[in-house]
């Protein structure tokens, strides 16, 4: 069964890892024509963690540090080693995990529905981005990001 503590755990940890890592990739390619893109994912990442390390503490939950540890460093070897492969799966991953996300809404207090809806669209930003960098656009993936930042209404 899923609960909203083992569904918001993985969020956290996926947020984590997400933060952790693209913040390498971004580093490694600052003098690429994917710069842009990196640099709105991080935005984006950037955006969300003081955001849900509050709800996470109001769950008493934080980020595994093993687990998330363990996933940067594969990815960022993975990344190294075969780009286009991982992009692809990046990809598909995001892409499916925004069905499971959706479950959140319905598991949540009503006080916090807001945000976990606000993490169902976040998700959904990098997912259509993406897409658009699997596809080799990335100043079309950085517009998706860039955008979703500027009209976000985040719950405070």
């Amino acid at each position: 069964m899923v609960t909203i503590e083992k569904l918001f755990q993985y969020e956290i940890n996926n947020r984590a890892f997400a933060f952790q890592s693209i913040s390498v990739l971004r580093d490694k390619m600052a003098s690429t024509g994917q710069a842009e893109f990196w640099q709105a994912y991080y935005d984006l990442e950037t955006f969300n963690k003081p955001r849900y390390e509050k709800m996470a503490a109001s769950y008493n939950l934080v980020a595994n540090d093993f687990v998330v540890g363990f996933k940067v460093w594969a990815t960022n070897l993975a990344f190294a080693l075969f780009p286009e492969k991982m992009m692809a799966v990046m990809t598909e991953a995001t892409v499916k995990y925004v069905e499971k996300l959706k479950q959140l809404a319905q598991l949540v207090k009503k006080e916090d529905r807001e945000f976990f809806e606000y993490v169902i669209q976040q998700e959904q930003a990098q997912a259509e981005a993406l897409i658009q960098a699997e596809k080799g656009e990335y100043a079309q993936a950085a517009k998706v990001l860039n955008d979703f930042l500027v009209q976000v209404k985040f719950p405070d």
